[in-house]
């Protein structure tokens, strides 16, 4: 009608979820990168899920952000799960480590 402004339907898109792949040794933590950056804000915290394949003995770091902005290594755990990284107001990317005992192994994680 004439004086009304026009409405197009609205689409929801679900984003698609970031993540990556480490392959672990027992020589050195091995590095590993996200597939997104992640804009930060005061308190926030990010979620990362994570498998292992191979050696279940095998740990797996984030580097997270103090409330400073400082970066430091936030320990997940073995075996895989669920981990809460703080984030705070920081723009970064993702890095993460892996480290096994022994053999190799593969982690796979989303956020």
């Amino acid at each position: 009608m004439p004086g009304e402004a026009a409405t197009a339907p609205v689409q929801t898109v679900q984003a698609s979820s970031c993540g990556g792949n480490i392959v672990t040794t027992p020589a050195q933590w091995s590095p590993g990168v996200g597939s997104c950056s992640i804009f930060g804000s005061k308190g926030r915290k990010v979620t990362f899920r994570w498998n292992v394949y191979g050696n279940q003995n095998t740990a797996f770091n984030v580097r997270g952000f103090d409330s400073k902005g400082k970066a430091y290594w936030h320990k997940c755990g073995t075996g895989g799960g669920t981990c809460v990284v703080p984030w705070g107001n920081v723009a970064a990317g993702v890095k993460v480590r892996g480290w096994t005992p022994g053999g190799a192994a593969t982690i796979r994680f989303t956020y």
